[in-house]
């Protein structure tokens, strides 16, 4: 359960540490409060990591999207779990939030570190503590460079079925390591970049839990991940080979494909008191109210909304337009453009769907 919570943020965690790779990549690709990550799941049926090696040409395209995930960073010390883990300055948040959650790290000028996450399981407060915490990126980073860290998670004890008084508790221990093994050119449906490293990353790690006095196997892991990560923010690509062994359920191997759409700011209070058009609150969870207190006259009154794709998803009729409040409750979680059409133009607003 564990395993399968957290990976989705953990996984653009790392993208983000690591998406603007140049030669040589230092502490200051750092994430910041209030940026986002949009990353795109796909088919991964016919797709390989080619060649290593320098000036290769990587090229990912006619893919098929099954889901999309979006990362929101915060201040660490402005979270709810914030107590668990003071030494944090960055936190991070996985969509669609189903209950309270928060993962956090820290980052300097010499590495950056997952230190735990923090989430409410069926009403109790459950952490998974990195008791060693697992490095994600040593800086500097370039081609050839390399890192092996070995990392130990525990799970406090917790009542499960709740009111039981059956109580878990689990423990991992494992080691991740990467290479830079090579550089070139990398083009995904969300453009090109010229100048891509990529790592090639390796973990093996073993889950326990403590039942009735005694430690007992859960399963071992085997995993290999490709990840390109272009320079300037473009572009990035993931591919991961993930085998399971356990003795309930025996082997299992799956294989996991990503690329990123980009690293995002959200707008700000102070920014939107610049433009005309205004949303709030972002993120959503059901009804944005708009308002519009420009001088430009409106056209065709209508506003749509589309999706990281250039879908359009929705469109609205308007007979005036000063203030309106506009149901996106039945869109999926993620990043959308609500644009407004005026004689000077299309005014358009980034929002985020809880």
């Amino acid at each position: 359960m564990k395993k399968h919570f957290y990976l989705a943020a953990l996984f653009i965690f790392l993208n983000l540490l690591i998406s603007y790779s140049q030669p040589i990549i230092t502490s200051g690709v750092l994430p910041s409060p209030g940026q986002f990550d949009v990353s795109v799941t796909v088919n991964p049926n016919g797709i390989n990591e080619g060649s290593s090696g320098a000036s290769q040409n990587w090229s990912f395209l006619g893919l098929t999207t099954t889901s999309i995930d979006t990362t929101l960073y915060y201040n660490a010390a402005s979270t709810t779990y914030y107590s668990y883990y003071p030494s944090s300055n960055i936190a991070f948040q996985n969509l669609p939030v189903t209950a309270p959650y928060f993962g956090y790290a820290t980052g300097n000028n010499d590495s950056a570190v997952i230190n735990g996450v923090v989430f409410d399981f069926l009403g109790t407060t459950l952490n998974i503590n990195y008791k060693n915490p697992e490095k994600v990126i040593e800086y500097p980073a370039t081609f050839n460079s390399f890192m092996n860290d070995p990392y130990e998670i525990v799970i406090s004890p917790y009542e499960f079925p709740p009111g039981s008084g059956v109580f878990n508790s689990a423990h991992t221990v494992g080691t991740v390591s990467y290479l830079v093994d090579g550089w070139g050119t990398l083009t995904t449906p969300a453009g090109t970049c010229n100048s891509v490293l990529r790592f090639k990353r390796y973990r093996q790690q073993v889950d326990t839990t403590f039942q009735n006095g005694a430690i007992v196997e859960i399963e071992r892991r085997h995993e290999t991940q490709y990840s390109w990560t272009c320079a300037g923010g473009g572009p990035s690509f993931n591919i991961v080979y993930d085998t399971t062994f356990s003795n309930v359920n025996g082997t299992n191997s799956q294989k996991n494909v990503q690329y990123s759409l980009g690293v995002f700011t959200s707008v700000s209070k102070q920014e939107l008191s610049k433009s005309d058009f205004s949303i709030s609150p972002n993120p959503v969870n059901s009804l944005l109210t708009l308002s519009y207190n420009g001088k430009s006259t409106l056209i065709d009154y209508y506003l749509t909304i589309t999706n990281v794709f250039g879908q359009q998803v929705s469109k609205t009729e308007l007979n005036s337009f000063d203030k309106i409040a506009i149901d996106v409750s039945q869109l999926k979680a993620g990043v959308y453009l609500i644009s407004l059409n005026t004689r000077d133009g299309i005014l358009t607003q980034k929002f985020i769907k809880l």
